[in-house]
């Protein structure tokens, strides 16, 4: 079934701009027709569920130089042609010193999420932009993105927020003749950490859900704000859990019981999970708080390290 419905989608124009200009102009002409290719595994994810047959024009990006990973005062730039394994080797380079991703750092969420994305074959194509803009909401680098507040650099020249971006299955908030180039991470000072957790029924399988938890914590180890959003099996696109998210500010960082009771309180008015062939909404449901709680757990560890280690120094 699947491949006669990619069997309807054959393009029949390949453009490869030299400029960022010249992309507006094509997707301008083009319209509804175009779509923009870099990795081409979020088109393939498409295609062959036949929802892009009218597509005729193929525009690909990839001679844009929109692969780089910046640090800019207190913004990380990512390109948006930037591969998920290019990401972690510019992470991890000198020039980044100390690693970007890692667990020590409040982008951990990032690191987390890009070493549970398998296989290592789709990783080296596949972009960031691309896992954004093919709007899946059981992708995982778009959940750790949404829970560090990312903002899309929207070409010509808008910005907007990676989560308002994201509209349904297959569908992003772009006008005519808009592209993303651009990812931009806020870079949190203070006592600020990450997570990144997924669950999955085999080590290369999309998530039945995943959690993306960003906490910053008080002198005190209390939990002076919290950003947890989930993807998987929770509807159209990633869920923010907001009613959660405030229930948990203040809270001792380490008092495990109550943020369990958090989450036995009030998951349930953020989330509505999904019943499919893989898993009843209800399993879902179980498991989200479970995902949710042990994210919450981990970034405030992190983050109390932080804390640990900056006052020693």
């Amino acid at each position: 079934m699947e491949s006669s419905s990619s069997s309807t989608f054959e393009p029949k124009i390949f453009l490869k701009p030299l400029n960022e200009e010249e992309v507006v102009e094509y997707l301008r002409k083009y319209g509804e027709k175009a779509r923009l290719i870099a990795g081409g595994t979020g088109i393939y994810e498409i295609a062959r569920r036949g929802l892009i047959s009218g597509v005729e024009v193929l525009i690909d990006i990839t001679g844009l130089r929109l692969s780089y990973i910046k640090k800019e005062r207190d913004l990380l730039k990512i390109g948006a042609c930037t591969t998920m394994s290019k990401m972690m080797l510019l992470s991890s380079s000198p020039s980044m010193s100390p690693s970007l991703f890692s667990e020590d750092s409040p982008l951990a969420a990032i690191g987390d999420a890009l070493s549970v994305i398998q296989p290592l074959q789709v990783k080296n194509v596949a972009t960031i932009g691309g896992a954004i803009c093919t709007a899946l909401p059981f992708f995982d680098l778009p959940v750790a993105l949404l829970s560090l507040d990312s903002i899309a650099e929207i070409s010509p020249t808008r910005r907007e927020k990676v989560e308002n971006l994201l509209t349904g299955y297959f569908n992003i908030d772009l006008k005519e003749g808009e592209f993303l180039r651009e990812i931009l991470i806020p870079l949190p000072d203070g006592y600020a950490s990450s997570s990144f957790l997924k669950f999955a029924i085999t080590g290369d399988d999309w998530a039945l859900l995943n959690c993306g938890c960003a906490i910053s914590l008080n002198e005190s180890q209390r939990i002076s704000s919290v950003s947890l959003v989930y993807g998987g099996g929770v509807g159209e696109k990633p869920r923010r859990a907001i009613k959660t998210q405030d229930a948990l500010k203040g809270l001792y960082s380490l008092d495990e019981e109550s943020i369990k009771r958090v989450f036995e309180t009030w998951l349930h008015e953020d989330l509505e999970t999904i019943s499919d062939s893989r898993a009843s909404a209800e399993y879902r449901m179980e498991l989200a708080k479970v995902l949710g709680r042990r994210a919450v757990i981990k970034s405030a560890e992190r983050a109390s390290r932080r804390m640990r280690v900056q006052k020693k120094n």
